[in-house]
């Protein structure tokens, strides 16, 4: 007998007693290691299609994934901290030029999330001599359901709204600067805050020596009329021998 993963293969060695077509009784035994104590089955489907020279694409996963004790009676501790998962996705995805969008929906249930979120999205690249430009823009429906046994008021409806710049220019001796700007809107569920983040780098390489600067900054605005701020200041010099 030959194992081949899940497989087992029985092979008949040259010049046995046993013809194609006989009825073999075969009895076996296994060992399973002691110190596992629980398995783990996976399933999952994925279908794609694309039209129209692939501009277009349609498409959807599932993925169901089960732990369960090896032991009818195995360890009840163990078996609390045991993970299932499912989860469904439909989606469609675009291309125009150097544009992307799409939108997706995704049902997601497991032992400690349980969610069901609807998302559109849109990107845009833009290439010049020396320079490149990048704009997105992508908006988050998402319902949390209650989760039995795990307490806290973890259910409600969430929105999350997200816009992205990036701006990176080539310039004389070889130096680069780049250009970040993110902001994020998030609504609903446990608090509404709104978030601005912004880092401009600079880099200059001289033969082995390379000087870098950058600047980052983090804002914050909560519920209530509360907010921070956060400035960092970096500078790298590194030599190459």
């Amino acid at each position: 007998m030959v194992p081949v993963g899940r497989e087992t293969d029985l092979m008949i060695p040259d010049g046995s007693l046993i013809s194609t077509g006989d009825v073999v009784l075969v009895s076996y035994s296994y060992r399973v290691e002691p110190d596992i104590k629980y398995s783990t089955t996976v399933n999952r489907a994925f279908v794609s299609l694309a039209l129209f020279q692939q501009r277009y694409r349609v498409y959807g996963d599932y993925l169901d994934s089960n732990q369960s004790l090896i032991a009818p009676k195995g360890d009840p501790e163990l078996a609390d901290r045991l993970y299932d998962l499912t989860s469904y996705t439909l989606g469609f995805a675009g291309i125009q030029g150097r544009a992307t969008y799409g939108v997706e929906y995704v049902d997601y249930d497991a032992t400690t999330d349980k969610r069901r979120h609807l998302e559109a999205y849109w990107r845009q690249h833009l290439y010049y001599p020396r320079q490149s430009f990048f704009f997105g823009l992508r908006d988050r429906v998402t319902k949390h359901y209650e989760i039995d046994n795990y307490g806290g008021d973890n259910g409600g409806r969430e929105n999350t709204f997200t816009a992205s710049f990036r701006y990176k220019r080539r310039l004389p001796l070889a130096a680069l600067f780049e250009f970040q700007l993110d902001f994020l809107d998030q609504r609903g569920r446990q608090y509404d805050r709104d978030e601005l983040d912004l880092r401009a780098s600079y880099q200059l390489r001289v033969g082995r020596l390379v000087f870098e600067a950058w600047l980052e900054e983090e804002m914050n605005w909560y519920e209530n009329s509360r907010s921070s701020r956060d400035d960092r200041v970096y500078l790298k010099v590194r030599r190459y021998f």
